[in-house]
């Protein structure tokens, strides 16, 4: 294979923690390419046919068309219900325990694996092949899911560690909330999103920190005081140099169509973005619910900075 190896800049954190908007954000700079979820393609994007970012069905966009083409011959040549089930059988949190025990990849993988990640190699450098892009940025989020990433002779791999407090997790995964236009996410009960920020975190941190130059911890708390410099940040770990944002101020972003597939409805914004902090659960979160949430992650909390003390 003589192909270059493509930059992918993998927003890896937990749900509900502002990645969606970061990703758009970031898509709006020259040579960085939006994919949004990218590990959902197969079900809701060509099995379910939901919106594009440019606002087209997926079955529509030319920019993901021509990507398959690129890849298969076409979205038609693919069995997206076994890449979908190929995924969960390799990248769900199960499977955490197997790459903890194998951080440098030196395990041999099993053909059902091998299956996936070939899959994987083939959307990632037909992407670069039509678009061109100086870096994808994949807001997937998941850590099993980057894992598999790092594996691909295609994937140069970045890391944007996303943290937020899992207080705000907790409330926002309460509220009612779409992500597709007219469908709703379901709900998390605290005491699961809890268990997942408290395991995803310390497995990307295990996986990636010591990865100097590759890694870089944000908390979205921080993001949102300074949206500007952050991506500026962003920008920096990619190694893309200084290079035009998107931002009409230090706090103001103006959003083009993308062409991210599956996250939440918020892939499809456009025109000028007010980055403020969402901080609701302050005012409506359950006590409850939020003890529930503390008792679970306080270690964690305190080393993130969110008991009240600064980040570890």
């Amino acid at each position: 294979m003589t192909d270059k190896r493509v930059k992918v800049l993998f927003i890896c954190g937990n749900g509900r923690s502002g990645s969606t908007i970061l990703d758009i954000i970031l898509g709006q700079i020259d040579g960085f390419f939006a994919v949004g979820e990218l590990r959902r393609i197969w079900d809701r994007s060509v099995i379910d046919n939901r919106p594009c970012g440019c606002g087209v069905p997926f079955s529509q966009c030319p920019t993901w068309q021509a990507i398959f083409r690129e890849a298969y011959g076409g979205a038609d040549k693919i069995d997206p219900h076994l890449l979908a089930g190929l995924r969960d059988r390799c990248t769900l949190t199960k499977h955490l325990t197997g790459m903890w025990a194998d951080p440098d990849h030196t395990k041999p993988v099993s053909a059902e694996v091998q299956t996936y990640l070939d899959h994987l190699d083939k959307i990632y450098r037909a992407i670069d092949r039509v678009s061109r892009p100086r870096v994808i940025v994949d807001a997937s989020k998941w850590p099993m899911y980057a894992y598999m990433l790092e594996k691909l002779p295609a994937v140069d791999l970045y890391i944007l560690h996303l943290v937020r407090d899992p207080r705000a997790v907790a409330h926002s995964w309460t509220r009612e909330k779409e992500f597709e236009p007219g469908t709703l996410h379901p709900r998390q009960s605290a005491a699961r999103s809890t268990a997942y920020w408290v395991t995803w975190n310390p497995a990307i941190e295990r996986f990636w920190k010591h990865n100097q130059g590759r890694y870089l911890l944000m908390r979205y708390e921080d993001f949102v005081q300074a949206p500007r410099e952050w991506i500026r940040r962003i920008v920096q770990l990619t190694g893309e140099g200084e290079l035009a944002l998107p931002f009409t101020d230090e706090k103001t972003a103006v959003l083009k169509p993308t062409h991210a597939v599956a996250g939440n409805i918020a892939r499809l914004t456009q025109g000028p973005v007010k980055i403020r902090p969402d901080e609701e659960w302050k005012q409506k979160a359950s006590p409850l619910r939020s003890l529930i949430v503390t008792a679970l992650g306080w270690p964690l909390m305190a080393r993130y900075g969110y008991l009240g003390g600064k980040p570890s």
